[in-house]
């Protein structure tokens, strides 16, 4: 008997998207995993970003269009998403990134069969223009809390999670709030996201991409120590300069 592909929720929050959406849509679409619905969340573009969505939509009825009439910020839009989602899992894509055909396939594959609730993968980084630059591959097989203080080894763009973690754990508005989540959901349920050593999503690089502002993204980690984990002076003090040196690693 064939198995039963569960439901997939992919959520895509949008603004002035229109130069690269059509191809993360389309990475969706052509992904050999068939039972998802992609939600996206136009984040109160002023771009042609809804007509491109709104043209994809028509020839696929698992495409969601969500509009927001104002812009605030991404957080809130994948907030948005996961509260619209039906799927027994949570994934995640960025308008200007995208997935490779066998990556929810492999990925719920691997969550079915050891019953994983968050796992993350290896992933490509590109230019604009589509050049390969290098692979980010996965560091640990399996993370942790107290593992994941020490750095933010999980791309994104790779996360699958069960939707019982992240339906009671939305993403905090504020910067790296991504890094927060992960943080907040493996320490309120002690468990563990697991890496698969596999490239399955490709993120491109650009000027505008947050993380492409080391120093600030490094500032933006205090306050999630701080203000979010709610660590003391001296602990946030010790942690932070643990994720620095990790950081400093892994780009050497």
């Amino acid at each position: 008997m064939k198995n039963i592909e569960q439901l997939v929720s992919i959520i895509m929050p949008a603004f002035n998207s229109e130069k690269f959406i059509t191809d993360a849509i389309n990475s969706v679409k052509l992904q050999s995993y068939k039972n998802w619905e992609l939600i996206v969340v136009n984040d109160g573009s002023s771009d042609k970003t809804e007509e491109v969505v709104m043209n994809l939509k028509e020839s696929n009825f698992k495409i969601i269009l969500v509009n927001l009439k104002i812009n605030k910020g991404i957080a809130n839009a994948r907030n948005v998403g996961i509260e619209k989602s039906h799927g027994k899992y949570v994934a995640f894509l960025d308008s200007d990134d995208m997935w490779k055909p066998e990556k929810l396939s492999i990925q719920i594959g691997i969550m079915e069969k050891k019953n994983y609730k968050f796992t993350y993968s290896s992933y490509d980084v590109i230019s604009d223009s589509n050049l390969f630059l290098k692979t980010r591959e996965i560091e640990h097989e399996k993370i942790d809390y107290k593992k994941l203080l020490k750095s933010n080894w999980i791309g994104c763009l790779t996360v699958v999670v069960n939707r019982e973690l992240i339906i009671g754990n939305l993403m905090p508005e504020i910067r790296h709030e991504d890094y927060a989540t992960w943080l907040t959901i493996l320490k309120k349920n002690n468990c563990c996201a697991y890496g698969i050593n596999q490239s399955l999503a490709l993120y491109r690089s650009t000027s505008n991409s947050m993380s492409s502002n080391k120093c600030k993204s490094i500032l933006w980690v205090w306050n999630i120590f701080r203000k979010n984990q709610n660590f003391n002076f001296i602990e946030a003090s010790m942690r932070f300069l643990i994720y620095c040196a990790n950081t400093m690693k892994k780009s050497i």
